[in-house]
């Protein structure tokens, strides 16, 4: 008995936010109305603490790898090969439109944004992450040399 009355509220709450199912009747409990989307299939080589879901439910990314290299998938695409891709991403923008994170190719990292790779560093600092800012801009901390930088990115499309 106590397992159910734990259940029902937390299932209020989700489909209260979610808007995938609605009450019945107080008292005669609820109904659930569930809809499945296909996202794609899963790369076996997932590293499935990456997975991550876009703000609008729509797209996904993880990263993978294969042998030595590592990658990150997108919608189910494999995007391009590096040697290291830093824990705690890939990222998706706020909007849902971009997708970012940083990787290594050789012994410099940089920032890769819907493919397109960014400037070369040294490396980023432990710990650091991708922030967005907004819809069209992030910021994170890297080293060149023994200097520490600040690196903001405003993303810009054609148009």
């Amino acid at each position: 008995m106590k397992r159910w009355l734990m259940v029902v509220p937390l299932a209020l709450v989700l489909l209260s936010v979610s808007g995938c199912a609605q009450r019945v009747r107080e008292g005669e409990g609820i109904r659930l109305l569930t809809r499945e989307v296909s996202l794609g299939k899963i790369h076996p080589g997932i590293i499935v603490e990456s997975l991550t879901v876009s703000p609008d439910g729509k797209h996904f990314a993880y990263v993978a790898r294969r042998g030595g290299k590592w990658f990150v998938v997108v919608d189910g695409k494999e995007g391009k090969e590096y040697d290291g891709i830093v824990k705690g991403t890939p990222v998706f923008s706020p909007d849902s439109k971009h997708l970012a994170y940083m990787a290594r190719r050789g012994g410099k990292w940089f920032v890769v944004i819907d493919g397109e790779e960014g400037k070369e560093y040294d490396g980023f600092l432990l710990g650091s992450k991708l922030v967005f800012d907004s819809p069209k801009s992030f910021h994170t901390l890297a080293i060149r040399g023994i200097e520490i930088f600040r690196v903001e990115v405003q993303i810009e499309t054609a148009p």
